[in-house]
């Protein structure tokens, strides 16, 4: 986290992970439309937290895992499972 506070901030880290949603996502669905007709697509994210130790593991590292879980369950439920 310390490292990743060094080159962003926690709302350019939830203004990323939307642009991401909304328009990276958006766009390889209609590619995937285009190129294969789908008509419906999923998304599975997982969150590799295997190295995070409980010392690493404080208020700043649990709100970037929760800003990111709000964006999605919030305004995109259907890419949850």
């Amino acid at each position: 986290v310390n490292g990743v506070e060094c080159i962003a901030t926690l709302e350019s880290i939830l203004r990323f992970h939307w642009f991401s949603m909304v328009h990276d996502s958006a766009y390889r669905l209609q590619v995937a439309k285009d190129r294969y007709g789908m008509r419906s697509c999923e998304f599975i994210y997982i969150m590799d937290l295997s190295k995070l130790t409980m010392g690493q593991l404080n208020k700043r590292t649990y709100k970037i895992i929760q800003i990111q879980s709000e964006v999605d369950q919030l305004c995109f439920p259907e890419t949850l499972f």
